[in-house]
């Protein structure tokens, strides 16, 4: 299921644009540095992701102890539904964590590690963004949820990041690129995510139906184990 989120971070990377790009091209250090400086940038997000997946993977890991796995992969898909469907009363809640104290402590260090021209503060940057709200970061922490272990959890994490990383390093391409195509691109991330919550949901079906099994490890989700009674 890794293959997954690469896939959710390369086509959502347009997305993230939005939110993340303007932040990344306007880190303050040299022009001389600016590789370095995405470098340590995408390695900041990329560690908060590894935390974050380190997290749900255990929490996922315990919910798969207590035999409801698949109530949680089939919950997740249908989250992930309902997101697209009725994105107003999602994002209700969405601009609640936005003005929540800790989102408004988390862009006041954001401001203050800006004003410094440092490496470690380009790092702390990256860190901070990770933690910004994001409907594809959530769709990638459902994914890490459904995983085994923490760490395959914290892998999840990493291998969307990686997906995000090509947008994020070239951001300066992206005023060359036609608006027109650029919404174009961004229509294919919706009908990903729905497809996401429709195999999230036929994963935690086969969990309940065994004979499904064979059919999701061919389609590349790999074995599905399940521990404790179901």
């Amino acid at each position: 299921m890794y293959w997954s989120a690469f896939i959710i971070g390369l086509f959502g990377s347009l997305h993230c644009i939005g939110m993340c790009g303007p932040i990344a091209m306007a880190l303050p250090i040299p022009r001389e540095s600016r590789i370095f400086g995405a470098v340590f940038y995408n390695l900041g997000r990329t560690l908060t992701y590894m935390f974050l997946g380190l997290i749900l993977g255990s929490i996922g890991y315990a919910i798969q102890l207590s035999g409801y796995q698949h109530i949680l992969s089939i919950s997740i898909g249908v989250l992930i539904l309902l997101y697209l469907i009725i994105p107003r009363f999602i994002k209700k809640y969405q601009s609640h964590y936005y003005n929540s104290l800790w989102m408004r402590w988390v862009k006041n260090k954001i401001g203050f590690f800006f004003k410094k021209k440092t490496m470690p503060a380009t790092f702390m940057v990256g860190i901070l963004n990770g933690f910004l709200p994001c409907g594809l970061i959530y769709a990638a922490i459902a994914g890490s949820l459904v995983t085994a272990t923490y760490l395959e959890g914290a892998l999840y994490m990493s291998i969307f990041s990686l997906g995000t990383m090509p947008m994020m390093f070239f951001a300066f391409l992206i005023p060359m690129i036609k608006p027109s195509s650029k919404l174009k691109l961004q229509k294919v991330i919706p009908v990903f995510m729905a497809c996401l919550a429709v195999l999230f949901i036929y994963r935690g079906v086969a969990i309940e139906l065994p004979l499904i099994d064979p059919m999701l490890e061919s389609a590349g989700f790999g074995k599905i184990t399940t521990c404790g009674p179901i």
